[in-house]
């Protein structure tokens, strides 16, 4: 009975962080996809990285093999690195029977090589074409005959290397009878990386994706790189795990992790400012539409009407949450840095046009989110929505606590 060369990597070093980061960044990206249920992920398991995604009406399997080489290195098809991956490959994809819901990724830092006319290629008389075999590969560009020729006969001379006592000629005889449709087949189901983010971009792309998780919730907030350490640290324990089953991390412990990360944040405290906005007095006693018409006389109702509508609304806001501190607090916040913001910046004046006035209240209100969702890593505000904070503005333009000059 024939059996396939066992691959996986025990005590394998080199790269292993690269491997584990690759991991992390695969199975956060899947959990986002909203056509897919669950997801499994393993290292060292079936090569470097597996990840399988379960949706309602089809599963997908994708595996991967990490190379981290430094970025001078270059590799050709023929590399050692290469070759034995895709010898290894055709065992994986020959064994689940051609499984079309089955894709390969060859992740490297290392950049693209020309092959050079080995003894291997001289003496299989292999024709090589005019541009890198990886290239082609990598392009999917079967065009050139000669690059399914040289590519599958290159891998072929390895398997056979590999599998070259007749006890054990595993798949050779199967893979004789490939023909080109049949190999074209087999490298169209390889991802390559090549060149590829080394592990700090990796890192980064990893903090991009947490923070804009369905998952993301406060409390993770400055916490992305724990949150972060902890999946990379569950790969990493999972993977030595004698139960098969228990070497896979899943969609649910993702979601765990985001949740029990968040827990461990220091609480937010209360904002105490609320108690000087009792005690704060209006600088005038010109409503919202007399300053706009002092610097811009031909103001058009329609983005006075839209002004009017926010105006009501916040009025509305205040009513209903004029007893809660919190959005007190916040009020007294969005008015001190307004008022800092126009004395710094400069604010319309005489001769104004609506686009200026409009430009410069779009612009404040920006500001203005981004210094409360910096507050927020302090400080509890139940009431910090973007569009809640645009109207507290133009009110308190309105109330006459800010102006323009």
């Amino acid at each position: 009975m024939s059996e396939t060369i066992n691959r996986e990597a025990h005590d394998k070093t080199k790269g292993f962080r690269l491997q584990k980061l690759r991991a992390v960044r695969l199975i956060l990206s899947a959990v986002e996809q909203s056509q897919i249920v669950h997801v499994y992920s393993a290292i060292e398991c079936v090569e470097d990285v597996y990840v399988k995604s379960d949706g309602c009406e089809r599963s997908e399997e994708y595996i991967e093999e990490d190379k981290y080489y430094a970025v001078t290195t270059t590799f050709t098809l023929n590399s050692q690195p290469v070759i034995n991956t895709l010898v290894s490959f055709l065992d994986v994809w020959i064994d689940r029977r051609f499984d079309d819901t089955l894709t390969f990724g060859f992740y490297t830092t290392s950049v693209i090589g020309k092959e050079n006319e080995t003894k291997t290629i001289k003496e299989a008389c292999i024709k090589l074409p005019s541009t890198p075999l990886l290239e082609s590969l990598k392009d999917q560009d079967f065009t050139d005959p000669t690059v399914v020729e040289a590519a599958s006969e290159l891998v072929k001379i390895e398997y056979k290397k590999q599998y070259s006592t007749p006890a054990n000629p595993n798949h050779i005889r199967q893979i004789e009878k490939f023909d080109s449709g049949m190999w074209i087949r087999f490298f169209s189901r390889i991802e390559w990386f090549l060149g590829a983010e080394d592990s700090d971009k990796i890192k980064l792309d990893i903090i991009e994706l947490i923070q804009s998780s369905k998952y993301y919730k406060p409390g993770l907030e400055g916490r992305e790189m724990i949150l972060m350490r902890c999946l990379v640290d569950t790969f990493d324990e999972r993977q030595s795990v004698d139960n098969f089953s228990g070497r896979f991390v899943t969609s649910d412990t993702v979601k765990l992790a985001y949740t029990e990360v968040a827990a461990q944040a220091t609480p937010l405290q209360e904002d105490c400012v609320w108690e000087l906005w009792g005690k704060t007095e209006p600088a005038d006693e010109r409503g919202l539409f007399e300053k706009i018409e002092e610097i811009c006389p031909d103001y058009s109702g329609r983005n006075k009407s839209r002004k009017a509508k926010m105006v009501a609304r916040a009025e509305l806001e205040e009513q209903n949450y004029s007893h809660d501190t919190s959005f007190l607090s916040l009020r007294y916040r969005v008015m001190e840095f307004c008022d800092q913001y126009i004395d710094k910046n400069c604010s319309p004046d005489g001769g104004s046009s609506e686009i200026d006035i409009n430009d410069f209240l779009e612009k404040l209100s920006k500001e203005t989110d981004v210094k409360v969702e910096d507050l927020s890593k302090v400080f509890k505000y139940k009431f910090n929505d973007s569009s809640i904070i645009e109207a507290m503005i133009v009110k308190l333009f309105d109330d006459c606590f800010l102006g323009f000059e």
